[in-house]
C-alpha cells in the first residue's frame, strides 16, 4: 500500500522506546514538519525534516546516517526507526518514529510432484499454503503465471487461490490440478508464479513435476499350447502360463474366456487363474472324455481392466488319438528244406503301430499244428517298431509239411492278438544229373571255345552244396572249371587252354559232388585232341607316309600275310587302333585266308599339321600268334603364310587425301605351294564414320606377293576427323586348314591447321583483335596464326597475369599443357583470356582440337 503524506506533528519528548521520561518534568511541545514523499508498508521509508534544527539519526538493519540539518531536508531510507531531535529557541524535543518491515510471500511448499498413469485418471489436486512472512497484511496476491518446460507440452497444469490476501495466521491456498489427459510416459514440468502488492519477494515460484508412468501389459509365457491324448490313456498334465507385466505397474482385473472353435464337442477345456493381478499364472487343463479321434481347438482370452494390449490371447490345440493297433508287414511265412538238410534262414515280420499312442508290451506265442518244438519265434523289441525273427528247426524232421501259428499280443492294441501262418516243406533226397554225360575238344588253334555241363536235381529237396573237380590221366592242368552257382539247377563250364600242349590226346574226368544227393559223385569223361596250329607272318611291320595340305594323298603301301605254322590260317582280319589323330587310314585285306595281301591307305589332306601313328592289329582265331602289329606313322606338312611385318603405322594430316602406302610381303614358310591368296579389310575403330578410310590389294594369288596398304585422310573440302584410326588387314588363303595372317593398321588423322582448326576459331573468336593492327599479334592467315604464337613469348602480360609467366610461350610445339594459349582458352585464372568478351566462350570442342594439334607438333598443314 503507497500513500502520500504532509502533515504537522506535534511530538512530545518522549524516550524513543516510549518508556520513562527524561527527568521528571512536562516536555515541552515542538512542532515539525515531516514529509513523508513515500511511506511504503513493508518497503523503504524516505522521511524528509523540513523548517527543523537538529540532529536526524536514522537506523536501520543497513545504515546508520547522522545529519546536522538547519533548513531544509533530511532523508534516510529504511525500513528502520528514525529518532528526529529538532530546537527552537531555548526549547528542544525529540521524538521516534518506527517503520515496520514490508510483507513477504511465505510458501508452506516450493515444489510439488504429482504422479498418474498414462491412459488412467487423472492425480488429485494439491494446494500449498500461503502466508504472510512479515507483518501486515499480504494484499493482491494472484497467479502470475504458469511456465510450462521447453518443448512439452503446455496447458496440463491450473493453479486456483482461494484469497488474494493472507497475514500471519489467516492463510490463502493455491490448488494445483493436473491432468493426464493426452499425455504420453514421460515427466513433464511447470512453474507456478505466486505475486502480492508490495511483497519484498514477489513473485514466488513453486516448482510442479508430473510422472506419468506407462500403463501396465499383459504378457503371457506362452501363446499356444499343444496337448496329445491316447484314446484309454490317462489325461495330458496341465500346462502352466505365467502372466506378468512389462512395467512395474501391475496389471489388474485379470479375467479369462474360452472359445471353441468346435462348438459341438465345447467343455474339453479349462483355464483356471490363480489371481486377478499380475503376476500370476493360468492354468490350462484337458479332459479329453469320449471323443472320437481328431485335432480340437481353442482360444483362451486373457483380458485385464487397465493394460494397454488387453485382451491377450492363448492358441491351445488337443490332438485325440486312436488305441494302438497291431499291423503285420505279412500274415504267412513259408519255409523249404531238404531232407537232412541245413535249417532253411529265418525270416522276419515287421510290426507297426496302425494307429494313435505307442503299442507297447508286445509278445508272442507259438501253436502247432503239426509237430512240436520245430519252431522259434524272437521279438527284438517288446515296444513298436519291432522285428518277429521266425527261425525252423529241420533236425530230426521226416519229409514232409509241418504247420504252426505265431501269435503277437499287446494288452493295449484294438485288434490283439494277430496271428502269422508257418508252413514248412521238408522234401526228399536230391540226386545229380548231368547233361551232357561226355564232353570231347579238339583244336587246331590256341584254344577251343568252352562248353557247358547243365546240373539239375531229379530227386527230392533242393540239390545245394555243388562242387566240381577235375582228375587228369597224363598231364594235368590243362582244364578250368566254373560254376554259376551251388545250387541246382547249375550251369558248370569247362574252359580247355591248349597254349604250351604238344600235338595228341589229352584225357580227364569231372567229378560233381553234393553231400546231399544220393549220387554223389558224378562223373563226367572229358577228351582234348590238340592238332598243329597256324601262325601269322607278316612282310613288314612298318609303314610311314608323308603328305602337304592342299597335296594328293601319298601312295597305299601293302604288307604281305603268310602262314608260319601248321594246318590252315583262316579268319584273318584287320583293326585300326589310333594313338593320334582319328579316321585317316584305312587297311584292306583282300582275303581272310593267307597267303593274303593287306593294303594301307592314309589321307591326309583333312588333317592338321602334326604327326600322327596308329597301330594295324592283323588277326586270327587259329593262329598261335594273333595279333600280330603293324606300326603305321603320317607326317603331315602344310604351307603357311608368313608376313615380312604384321604391324602397318601411317599418318597424314586431314585433308591430305592418301598417305604413302605401306607395302607388305608375303611368303610360303611352310611346305609345299601356296596358293589362292586374297587380303581382305576388317575390325574398323575411330572417330565417326570410322570405314572408307582404308584400301589392301594384293599383287599375285601365289606367295611371294605383296600387300599394298593405303589409308586415305579425306580431301580439303571433306577432311577427315582428326583422331586414331585402327582397321586389320588380313591375309588368306583358299587351301583349308591354312591359319590367315592379320596386319594390324594404325592411322593417325593429324589436325590441319588449314582444314579442321583455322577456319572454325579464327573468324568467330579471333578476328575482331587480331587483324593486323594495333598491339596484338597479327593471325589473320593460316601462315601468320602459326608463325606469331608457336615459340613465340606471350609479351606485356607477365606482370598482369602470373600464368603468362609460368607458362612463357603463347604455343609450345608438342605440349599444350606448357602452352599458354590454352590457358587463356580456357579461362583460367591467372591468364589473358581469350576471347576477351565476358559472355564469349571458344566451344570445348573447338579446344581439344587445338590441345591436339598442339600435342602433334603444331604443324602448318
Amino acid at each position: 500500500m503507497r500513500s502520500r503524506l504532509w502533515s504537522f506533528l506535534t511530538l512530545l519528548a518522549l524516550p524513543a522506546c516510549g518508556g520513562g521520561g527524561d527527568g521528571g518534568g512536562t516536555s515541552p511541545t515542538l512542532t515539525i514538519n515531516i514529509e513523508s514523499s513515500s511511506l511504503e508498508i513493508g518497503g523503504n521509508v524516505q522521511l524528509s525534516a523540513r523548517n527543523a534544527t537538529g540532529t536526524v539519526v536514522w537506523t536501520s538493519s543497513n545504515t546508520s546516517v547522522a545529519t546536522v540539518v538547519s533548513t531544509g531536508f533530511v532523508t534516510a531510507v529504511g525500513p528502520g526507526s528514525a529518532t528526529i531531535t529538532a530546537a527552537s529557541g531555548s526549547q528542544s524535543a525529540s521524538s521516534t518514529v518506527t517503520v515496520l518491515a514490508p510483507p513477504s510471500i511465505s510458501l508452506a511448499s516450493s515444489s510439488v510432484a504429482f504422479t498418474a498413469r498414462a491412459g488412467a485418471a487423472s492425480p488429485a489436486a494439491q494446494t500449498t499454503t500461503i502466508t504472510n512472512g512479515g507483518p501486515g497484511t499480504l494484499q493482491g496476491l494472484a497467479v502470475a503465471g504458469i511456465t510450462f518446460a521447453s518443448g512439452q507440452p503446455a496447458g496440463w497444469l491450473t493453479a486456483t487461490l482461494s484469497s488474494a490476501t493472507a497475514t500471519a495466521t489467516q492463510a490463502s491456498t493455491v490448488q494445483l490440478t493436473a491432468s493426464v489427459a493426452g499425455l504420453t510416459p514421460g515427466v513433464y514440468t511447470a512453474t507456478v508464479l505466486i505475486s502480492a502488492s508490495g511483497a519484498s519477494n514477489s513473485p514466488r515460484s513453486v516448482s510442479v513435476a508430473f510422472t506419468v508412468t506407462a500403463p501396465p501389459t499383459v504378457e503371457l509365457s506362452s501363446t499356444t499350447a499343444a496337448f496329445a491324448f491316447t484314446t484309454g490313456n490317462a489325461n495330458p498334465a496341465p500346462t502352466v502360463v505365467n502372466v506378468t507385466s512389462s512395467v512395474p505397474a501391475p496389471a489388474t482385473g485379470l479375467s479369462t474366456a474360452i472359445t471353441f472353435a468346435e462348438t459341438a464337442q465345447a467343455g474339453w477345456l479349462t483355464a483356471t487363474l490363480n489371481a486377478t493381478t499380475t503376476p500370476a499364472t493360468i492354468t490350462l487343463q484337458t479332459a479329453p472324455g469320449a471323443r472320437p479321434a481328431g485335432t480340437y481347438t481353442a482360444t483362451v482370452s486373457v483380458a485385464s481392466v487397465d493394460a494397454a494390449n488387453s485382451p491377450r490371447t492363448i492358441a491351445v490345440s488337443l490332438t485325440i488319438a486312436p488305441p494302438p493297433r497291431i499291423d503285420l508287414s505279412v500274415t504267412t511265412l513259408a519255409f523249404g528244406a531238404a531232407f537232412g538238410a541245413a535249417n532253411p534262414a529265418a525270416q522276419t515280420v515287421q510290426i507297426t503301430n496302425g494307429g494313435g499312442g505307442v503299442l507297447s508290451a508286445l509278445a508272442t506265442t507259438i501253436q502247432y499244428t503239426t509237430g512240436a518244438g520245430w519252431l522259434t519265434a524272437t521279438l527284438n523289441n517288446t515296444s513298436a517298431p519291432a522285428t518277429l525273427s521266425v527261425q525252423p528247426n529241420v533236425t530230426g524232421l521226416a519229409a514232409g509239411t509241418y504247420n504252426a501259428i505265431v501269435r503277437v499280443a499287446a494288452p493295449t492294441a484294438s485288434n490283439s492278438p494277430r496271428d502269422v501262418a508257418i508252413t514248412l516243406v521238408i522234401s526228399g533226397q536230391p540226386t545229380i544229373a548231368a547233361a551232357p554225360t561226355t564232353i570231347a575238344f579238339s583244336t587246331t588253334g590256341p584254344s577251343p571255345a568252352s562248353q557247358v555241363i547243365n546240373i539239375t536235381n531229379t530227386g527230392g529237396g533242393t540239390l545245394s552244396g555243388l562242387s566240381a573237380t577235375a582228375q587228369y590221366t597224363g598231364t594235368a592242368g590243362w582244364m578250368t572249371l566254373t560254376l554259376n552257382t551251388t545250387t541246382a539247377p547249375a550251369t558248370l563250364t569247362l574252359q580247355p587252354n591248349s597254349t604250351g600242349l604238344a600235338v595228341g590226346t589229352y584225357n580227364a574226368t569231372v567229378n560233381i559232388a553234393s553231400a546231399l544227393a544220393g549220387n554223389t559223385p558224378l562223373l563226367v569223361p572229358v577228351t582234348l585232341t590238340v592238332a598243329a596250329l597256324p601262325s601269322i607272318v607278316l612282310s613288314a611291320s612298318t609303314r610311314a607316309f608323308a603328305g602337304v595340305i592342299g597335296q594328293p594323298n601319298p601312295p597305299a603301301q601293302t604288307i604281305d600275310i603268310t602262314n608260319g605254322g601248321g594246318g590252315s590260317l583262316t579268319g584273318l582280319a584287320a583293326n585300326i587302333t589310333y594313338s593320334f589323330g582319328a579316321g585317316w587310314l584305312t587297311a584292306t585285306l583282300n582275303t581272310t585266308t593267307a597267303p593274303a595281301t593287306l593294303t594301307i591307305t592314309s589321307f591326309p589332306s583333312a588333317l592338321p599339321v602334326g604327326n600322327y601313328s596308329a597301330t594295324v592289329s592283323v588277326s586270327s582265331s587259329v593262329a598261335t600268334n594273333s595279333p600280330r602289329p603293324i606300326t603305321v606313322t603320317l607326317n603331315v606338312t602344310a604351307p603357311s603364310i608368313l608376313l615380312a611385318a604384321n604391324t602397318a603405322t601411317i599418318s597424314r594430316a586431314s585433308g591430305g587425301g592418301d598417305a604413302t602406302a605401306v607395302a607388305v610381303g608375303v611368303t610360303n614358310g611352310g611346305a609345299g605351294s601356296l596358293t589362292g591368296l586374297s587380303v581382305s579389310t576388317l575390325n574398323f575403330t575411330g572417330p565417326a564414320p570410322n570405314t572408307g578410310w582404308l584400301t589392301a590389294t594384293i599383287n599375285t594369288t601365289t606367295a611371294p606377293a605383296i600387300v599394298s596398304i593405303v589409308a586415305n585422310a579425306g580431301t580439303p573440302g571433306v577432311p577427315r576427323t582428326p583422331g586414331t584410326y585402327t582397321a586389320t588387314v588380313r591375309v588368306g588363303t583358299s587351301t583349308a586348314g591354312i591359319p590367315s595372317q592379320d596386319i594390324a593398321v594404325t592411322f593417325t588423322v593429324l589436325v590441319s591447321l588449314a582444314n579442321n582448326l583455322y577456319s572454325q576459331i579464327y573468324p568467330t573468336y579471333c578476328s575482331g583483335c587480331h587483324f593486323g593492327g594495333g598491339s596484338y599479334p597479327n593471325l589473320s592467315s593460316i601462315t601468320l596464326f602459326r608463325n606469331n604464337m608457336v615459340n613465340v613469348a606471350p609479351t606485356g602480360s607477365t606482370v598482369t597475369y602470373p600464368l603468362a609467366a609460368t607458362y612463357n610461350r603463347v604455343i609450345v610445339a608438342g605440349n599444350a599443357t606448357q602452352s599458354y594459349l590454352m590457358y587463356q582458352l580456357n579461362k583460367a585464372a591467372g591468364a589473358h583470356p581469350m576471347p576477351t568478351s565476358v559472355g564469349s566462350t571458344v566451344p570445348l570442342t573447338l579446344r581439344d582440337l587445338m590441345a591436339l594439334w598442339i600435342t602433334q607438333g603444331a604443324n602448318n598443314n
